[in-house]
C-alpha cells in the first residue's frame, strides 16, 4: 500500500471516528444521561482530527501526503546521505582543499 492509499485510509478512519463521536452526542443527550460521559466524545474528535495533536489521523494523513510528494531541494540538507540525487556529477561531497605555493606537506 503506497502513502497515498494509506493517507485515504487514515482520513476515511477520521471521518468515522467523528461520526462515531456524533452518533455518541446523540444518543446520549435522547437518554439524559450525557453528564456521565464526560468529554469522551471530545476526547474521540481529538484523536480524529485535531491540528494541535501531532498523533491525531489528520496530522498522521498530512504527514503521508507531505512525506510522499516531491519536496523542493532547497528544503533537504546537502550533507545528508538520503539526498545523494541534489549532489553535483562525480562528486563525493569532499572540499578540495587548495594549496598554496611552499604548502605541499613537505
Amino acid at each position: 500500500m503506497d502513502p497515498g492509499e494509506r493517507a485515504a485510509v487514515l482520513r476515511r478512519a477520521e471521518s468515522l471516528l467523528n461520526e462515531a463521536a456524533d452518533l455518541m452526542d446523540e444518543a446520549l443527550r435522547m437518554s439524559g444521561i450525557e453528564s456521565r460521559s464526560g468529554d469522551d466524545s471530545e476526547t474521540i474528535r481529538r484523536i480524529a482530527s485535531s491540528d494541535s495533536y501531532g498523533g491525531s489521523l489528520r496530522n498522521l494523513a498530512r504527514d503521508l501526503e507531505y512525506g510522499s510528494a516531491e519536496q523542493p531541494c532547497w528544503t533537504q540538507p546537502l550533507t545528508s546521505p538520503k539526498n545523494q540525487k541534489f549532489r553535483p556529477e562525480g562528486s563525493n561531497n569532499n572540499i578540495a582543499l587548495r594549496r598554496f605555493p611552499g604548502e605541499d606537506g613537505r
